[in-house]
């Protein structure tokens, strides 16, 4: 018995004859709209990597732009700080000027003060000295007795007085003398020895210009006190125990 077999059960397939092969051009345009679409994407992505990149670029200025704020916010706030510390010594330095302005003046006032009160002093002090009989010329004081004791005793008073007899040493010193025209007793003695005269400060004569003629010349045998001759404007030696005048002298305080 012979099978029966359907075409379709072989599934063969077979070519037509008259089917067309693709030709050249359609190749081409498909070739063509292929690279046209290849091209379009990468315009795309080159767009988009330079969005990209302008972004990027974006937020890097941003964010130095934010940096930079920041800094200069800072800055300025420093600046103002700084101000505000130079205002703060600025006004320090103001007030301690003018501390200094009025303790200045303060001071001023007081030495004048001082010396108001030292020019007072000085004349009261005058004042007392010469009730007390003390009279100033140049860096002495200078007392004359108005009654006449021995050398010895016109010494003791002189001391009684924080003195001592005077001791003359200079050519201003005698003219002072000379203007009271006195026979006082002055600090002028060899009684220790002899021929050496001394001054009652222990000081050795060292100019005899000032004796009277012929003097000293220990007449009596015990002249050894000098004394002051003012109508000659000389020196004289004499018994010690002869009352005169005398002149204190005490060097100012």
């Amino acid at each position: 018995m012979t099978k029966m077999f359907k075409r379709e059960d072989f599934n063969i397939v077979t070519e037509s004859p008259h089917q067309t092969e693709p030709s050249p051009s359609s190749f081409s345009r498909k070739n063509e709209t292929s690279a046209a679409s290849g091209g379009k994407l990468l315009k795309v992505v080159a767009v988009s990597f330079g969005l990209l990149c302008v972004l990027q670029v974006s937020l890097n200025v941003s964010l130095r732009l934010g940096y930079f704020t920041r800094s200069i916010s800072e800055s300025e706030a420093q600046v103002a700080l700084l101000c505000e510390s130079n205002n703060n010594v600025t006004k320090e330095r103001d007030d301690l000027e003018k501390t200094y302005n009025n303790l200045l003046i303060r001071t001023r006032q007081l030495e004048s003060s001082h010396e108001n009160l030292m020019r007072e002093k000085e004349q009261m002090y005058k004042s007392l000295l010469k009730a007390q009989g003390w009279v100033h010329n140049g860096s002495s004081l200078y007392y004359i007795s108005s009654v006449k004791k021995s050398w010895q005793k016109s010494r003791d008073d002189c001391w009684d007085r924080g003195a001592d007899l005077m001791i003359i040493d200079n050519r201003a010193e005698q003219d002072f003398v000379e203007t009271y025209q006195k026979r006082m007793w002055i600090g002028l003695s060899d009684a220790k020895t002899e021929g050496v005269w001394k001054w009652v400060d222990g000081s050795l004569l060292q100019d005899s210009s000032s004796w009277c003629p012929n003097e000293p010349n220990n007449g009596s045998g015990k002249e050894d006190c000098g004394e002051y001759i003012p109508s000659k404007d000389c020196w004289n030696d004499h018994n010690c125990f002869h009352l005169n005048f005398w002149i204190c002298e005490k060097k100012k305080a």
